[in-house]
């Protein structure tokens, strides 16, 4: 197998596992939202047990500081980067 071959396996296995994964999401997220119906507290199953608790948090409003306070917080701020791998899956080809 040659090397360009074996990078379009890799991309290929890539791709059909985000693919997986993206409706295994989905069917959580539905199953996700079944269990919150049943309310707080501990929910017991044959295999664990899934626990639902509401929690509250305190944000700061960025936009309001930076209305505020302006070129004040030029000192305050941090560069990060991130690297970021999307998927594209041919149909029909």
């Amino acid at each position: 197998m040659t090397k360009q071959a074996d990078i379009r396996t890799l991309l290929d296995d890539y791709i059909s596992l985000d693919e997986e994964i993206k409706k295994l999401e989905k069917k959580r997220e539905r199953a996700k939202e079944q269990i919150i119906a049943l309310g707080e507290g501990a929910h017991r199953s044959n295999i664990g047990s899934v626990t639902v608790s509401l929690s509250q948090r305190t944000l700061l409003d960025q936009t309001k500081l930076k209305e505020k306070f302006g070129e004040q917080l030029a000192d305050c701020y941090k560069t990060s980067s991130s690297i970021t791998v999307r998927t594209t899956v041919f149909r029909g080809e």
